[in-house]
């Protein structure tokens, strides 16, 4: 039988930790979450200027991420989605760029946009009806390529490579080269053509928050950092120790002592917030495609916020950054808006450099492999960086790791 007041540690309170959580006490458990940071969230977090919310880096929420469909509540994170398409800056040219079988009103402007030729237009349609057959676990099992090389053999040309899908996908997998495993670039791709991006009013650690709140037996501690795991406890960094049955790993980092777990490689990326003059107009992305730009994406945050008249919060990632950091990088930014999006006065606010912002990996799976949830007896690992870089894969591997955590408390508890 099992015992549901054995105790259960979960160390980290990302959005893989909160599964865990969620999934534990559907089983009866009451586990603890141990959360370094003075918020849960992990890697999705939010910071406020006045009432405009500061993600740190630009993420979004697929409509169609089959485990977010499944923990979430989206009508109560009250959300606003970007058109399906973009602007494209290259030079002093801009176009608009983006899929009319969704949103009538680029119907001309692709047509007759820089980004691609009219039979990449045609490829473009034909690799999104082909992914529409394809389910997300055939995807996974897919020969793996480079996405560079994935994109020539099914027929783009450089055109449409270098005016679109690396500046897009370039700050999706914050990489330009898009070394990319194809299987995370068709799974992207897929969803995005068959869903919505979607951002939460209130920011992306709204997703986060809404899981906490379904959390009704879990004490959840912040400002607890753990220094170290021997023998069945945990040893806090304060020096204090708690004893467990089973314990989570729920952090993208190795296990402390045996080096176990954790991603070994990461891409990175700056996300600089400006204050800017701006009308409200679509709530749309835009890209820039010239190779000696800093800029590589940026958005209005009132366009998806539309309630301020004249004053914005400008969003915007910087993938490479080609050395430079600080001020210096900052006035490159501002001169990348000047000249790209003829914004003369951007005042900056705040920069998020993250040096751990996407783990990189290859044999990308849609769920983690078994051998690799498994750390030692009794500890247990989950996070995107086991399967591949999405919510959707922290999600599915959170629920893992509590459904191997209970299998051994079952375990344990018929040979006691």
């Amino acid at each position: 039988m099992l015992m549901k007041d054995q105790k259960i540690i979960i160390v980290g309170g990302g959005v893989s930790g909160l599964i865990a959580a969620i999934e534990l006490e559907l089983q009866g458990f009451a586990p603890t979450i141990l959360e370094k940071n003075a918020e849960i969230g992990g890697r999705v977090r939010t910071d406020l200027y006045e009432h405009f919310p500061m993600d740190h880096g630009f993420q979004v929420l697929l409509s169609n991420y089959p485990s977010a469909r499944h923990y979430l509540d989206f009508e109560e994170l009250d959300m606003v989605s970007f058109r399906p398409g973009a602007v494209i800056h290259k030079g002093n040219k801009t176009s608009r760029f983006g899929d009319p079988l969704r949103d009538s009103s680029f119907t001309w402007s692709t047509l007759f946009s820089f980004a691609g030729s009219i039979g990449d237009k045609v490829r473009v349609y034909g690799l999104r009806e082909a992914l529409k057959k394809k389910s997300i676990d055939q995807i996974f099992k897919e020969e793996e390529m480079s996405t560079l090389d994935y994109l020539k053999k099914f027929g783009f040309s450089d055109q449409i490579i270098e005016h679109f899908f690396r500046p897009f996908f370039g700050g999706i997998f914050l990489e330009k080269d898009l070394r990319t495993s194809s299987r995370m670039f068709e799974f992207a791709f897929k969803l995005f053509s068959e869903g919505s991006a979607l951002w939460p009013k209130q920011g992306i650690a709204a997703i986060p928050r809404q899981l906490r709140s379904r959390l009704k037996q879990t004490e959840v501690l912040l400002k607890h950092e753990v220094e170290r795991v021997s023998d069945h406890k945990v040893i806090l960094s304060n020096g204090n120790t708690m004893d467990f049955d089973a314990l989570i790993w729920a952090t993208p980092y190795p296990l402390p002592g045996n080096k176990k777990g954790g991603a070994s490689d990461w891409n990175s990326c700056y996300n600089i917030y400006f204050k800017v003059e701006h009308t409200p107009a679509d709530p749309i992305i835009h890209l820039v495609a010239d190779k000696d730009a800093y800029l590589n994406n940026f958005h209005f945050i009132n366009d998806l916020l539309p309630d301020n008249d004249h004053a914005s919060v400008l969003s915007t990632t910087v993938v490479e950054s080609k050395g430079y950091e600080g001020e210096t990088l900052v006035d490159f930014v501002q001169q990348d808006l000047k000249k790209y999006a003829g914004i003369d006065h951007a005042v900056f606010l705040k920069m998020y450099p993250i040096p751990h912002a996407l783990p990189v990996r290859t044999q990308l799976s849609n769920e983690p492999h078994p051998d690799a949830i498994q750390l030692e007896k009794g500890i247990f690992n989950c996070g995107d960086f086991l399967a591949n870089p999405s919510i959707n894969a922290a999600m599915n591997s959170g629920k893992k790791a509590a459904e191997y955590c209970i299998d051994f408390l079952k375990e344990m508890s018929v040979s006691a």
